[in-house]
């Protein structure tokens, strides 16, 4: 899981072409014009330069070169190591929250990382890996799967149960997309009790006239009943004294 696509490319192991790289890298942008795919492409991932690339020393802040060599290792936003990566210049690495450290972390226990300090866009990026570096993609599905079935319950418990100025205390460790999962969720649930408060505010109730009818209808009913069982008891009394 943690090798480099060169090196998935070295050993043979799939045909990589740059228009396969381009298909692949391209066909994940979820909504171009959105400010959160923005944001998340903006994100930095580890990368190596594959290649000497002219003009372009200036990327890597330790040095005065004009050119940046190849061998050299940096961190650059996801949209400008995915452009470098379709032009063969630099062999994508992967970040820090896909780490074996991270990996064990995420498989013993997903729900104690806190997602919004350690990759505010986890899932997003990992969707982003799985595209671009296909001899890790399964390795990397299986990660965010598990990863999110950790989570999942402490998302919903806290969407059901947290009151709204207890949001950003519930959320603090949650990336971006369960944050906005958390809000749907938590909008869901005042939704409902509205409904509820509605159909209380809007329920149909028997009008005073009726119940008063009925409850007359009711007196009358048993005051006869009474009568009748009265006059009963004294004629088998009578009838008891004759014989």
């Amino acid at each position: 899981m943690y090798r480099s696509i060169s090196q998935s490319n070295q050993s043979g192991n799939f045909d990589d072409t740059r228009q396969q790289r381009i298909a692949r890298s391209t066909c994940e942008f979820e909504d171009y014009f959105d400010i959160d795919e923005i944001l998340m492409l903006s994100e930095r991932i580890p990368v190596v330069a594959s290649k000497h690339i002219s003009r372009l020393g200036f990327l890597d802040p330790t040095t005065d070169s004009v050119d940046l060599r190849k061998g050299t290792r940096l961190e650059l936003p996801l949209w400008l190591a995915k452009n470098l990566y379709n032009m063969y210049s630099v062999d994508i690495k992967l970040p820090r929250a896909f780490s074996r450290f991270y990996v064990n972390i995420m498989r013993a226990d997903s729900s104690c990382v806190d997602l919004k300090r350690l990759q505010p866009n986890y899932y997003k990026v990992g969707r982003q890996l799985r595209v671009m570096l296909p001899a890790e993609a399964q390795q990397i599905s299986e990660l965010l799967v598990t990863t999110f079935k950790g989570r999942f319950r402490k998302i919903a418990d806290g969407a059901q149960n947290a009151q709204i100025e207890e949001t950003d205390r519930v959320t603090a460790m949650f990336d971006n997309e369960e944050r906005v999962m958390f809000l749907e969720g938590q909008n869901v649930i005042l939704d409902l009790k509205r409904w509820h408060d509605k159909t209380r505010r809007n329920k149909i109730y028997t009008a005073d006239l009726v119940v008063n009818h009925r409850k007359r209808k009711w007196e009358a009913n048993c005051s006869e009943d009474c009568n009748r069982t009265s006059e009963k008891i004294d004629t088998e009394h009578i009838f008891n004294i004759s014989g």
